[in-house]
């Protein structure tokens, strides 16, 4: 019980540190500058308190190792990671246009022409969002109640709690989150469910990977990079959507299924700090 005291009052405090910062623009009104300002402000508040909450600065430095230790990840979950979201873009695209989307790939062939922008561009993209949330939705919370849970409650709790974090952000006039709401319900119910394959595969990312924050950080970065660099239609997001938990299940049914192949093998060479989740 004290396990997840300690966990719903880590949420409530991200949740109220980021929507003071986000509600300001929403009473005021956005302003081009200012209300990016509040924005990343809000943002940023996820990492913030995991910082404040952890014990101490030999705890907060292990804790940073797990957000950029490379080595932990093997080489089929970088490719998972690298390939999974251009693909899902891609194929999304292809489906809703019947293989006429050049005009979709603007935003690549302006990187092209000029390639030093790009840099820029991806670091943006991977401070603002991954690296500010995933240490707090996909690190510090399942290190509270992973041992707790299985490996599906788990993953909805995760998405459940980052979905409603974004909550202010459909009030805040030219927000992502308020034109897909204004696009209408089904739009509205596909970036909602968005969030569940995104988050499945982090968790599972954690528990493949001891404890690896630096894998949800980078699927992260990799989901919001693409969906930037490939302009989707509102409309082909759903089958954006579908592709990606279709893919998230198969990964998942053949990680389960090598697990088992492999339990005897594991469990005479195990370490004796290896960890055992609950499935």
């Amino acid at each position: 019980m004290q396990v997840w005291k300690k966990a719903l009052s880590f949420y409530l405090k991200s949740f109220l540190l980021t929507w003071v910062w986000w509600i300001l623009p929403v009473l005021t009104g956005t302003r081009p500058i200012t209300g990016k300002l509040f924005l990343a402000l809000g943002g940023a508040m996820p990492l913030l308190t995991v910082l404040i909450s952890l014990d101490g600065n030999r705890e907060r430095k292990r804790f940073l190792i797990r957000c950029v230790d490379f080595k932990s990840i093997s080489v089929s979950g970088y490719l998972i990671i690298v390939l999974l979201f251009p693909l899902s873009n891609l194929v999304a695209l292809l489906l809703y246009t019947g293989g006429e989307f050049s005009n979709h790939l603007t935003q690549i062939s302006l990187f092209a022409q000029n390639p030093v922008s790009l840099l820029p561009f991806l670091l943006f993209m991977l401070l603002f969002g991954p690296l500010t949330e995933e240490p707090a939705w996909r690190g510090y919370v399942p290190d509270l109640v992973r041992e707790k849970v299985s490996f599906w409650q788990m993953s909805v709790i995760s998405a459940l709690f980052w979905a409603l974090w974004h909550l202010p952000l459909f009030f805040m006039e030219g927000s992502y989150q308020q034109r897909a709401a204004a696009a209408g319900y089904a739009n509205l119910l596909t970036y909602v469910v968005a969030f569940f394959p995104h988050a499945i595969l982090m968790i599972r990312f954690y528990d493949r990977y001891r404890r690896s924050v630096l894998g949800a950080v980078l699927i992260h970065w990799s989901a919001n990079t693409w969906g930037e660099l490939l302009v989707i239609p509102e409309e082909a997001k759903i089958w954006r959507t579908v592709i990606e938990a279709v893919v998230v299940t198969i990964v998942i049914v053949i990680d389960t299924i090598k697990e088992k192949n492999g339990k005897k093998e594991r469990k005479s060479k195990r370490s004796p700090g290896e960890i055992q989740w609950p499935v």
